[in-house]
């Protein structure tokens, strides 16, 4: 099992994450990304940049958290406009388990080749809204889960599988069933982020 963030998605694709509410812990002993301006950067040793034009960036989050039974510490960031989220996510494994394979997902064309996908379209709740803790940072930086959200998520992981960096494109769309619209939601969405 791929043990990821955000993704109430898929049975809270956060295999198993249901941790309320986003807590910041400013002495984590751990900080992996950081934000500048309008852009969200990941430190070593999986580095880049994330911006989207006229997006704001939000404060980073890092915390341990445990997916599927392994221990992480997760460093998370967001940049948000309107309907439309990027979240950044840049991890460990703390027992160097190799949780973090994504092996087995289709190879992304964006951002680059490094970069592995997974997308999928649901109807959030007030509740699944507030029990996700992702979607919860999202609502505590004043932008709305609830809805129907489609959802790109781009993953590299460092060869070890120990190390990886997330970048997941969120949308409202009106109606998950309508294909046509979701894709194009997400490829607006995609065309405004640049990641080097």
């Amino acid at each position: 099992m791929i043990y990821t963030r955000l993704l109430i998605l898929t049975a809270l694709m956060a295999a198993g994450c249901t941790t309320p509410g986003p807590t910041p812990h400013a002495d984590a002993g751990f900080q992996y990304l950081e934000t500048t301006g309008a852009a969200i950067v990941a430190l070593d040793p999986l580095p880049l940049r994330v911006e989207a034009h006229g997006f704001r960036a939000t404060p980073v989050v890092n915390r341990a958290a445990t997916f599927g039974e392994h221990p992480f510490e997760v460093s998370l960031a967001a940049l948000l406009q309107g309907g439309e989220a990027v979240l950044v996510h840049a991890e460990r494994v703390a027992d160097a388990s190799g949780a973090s394979n994504y092996d087995s997902l289709p190879q992304a064309r964006w951002p680059d080749s490094r970069f592995r996908l997974r997308t999928q379209c649901v109807a959030v709740d007030a509740a699944t809204a507030g029990q996700e803790h992702d979607l919860a940072f999202l609502r505590g930086q004043g932008w709305n889960p609830e809805g129907q959200l489609a959802l790109e998520q781009y993953l590299a992981t460092t060869p070890d599988h120990n190390r990886e960096v997330v970048v997941s494109l969120v949308t409202h769309v009106s109606d998950c069933a309508r294909s046509d619209e979701v894709q194009a939601a997400l490829d607006r969405l995609r065309a405004k982020v640049s990641v080097h």
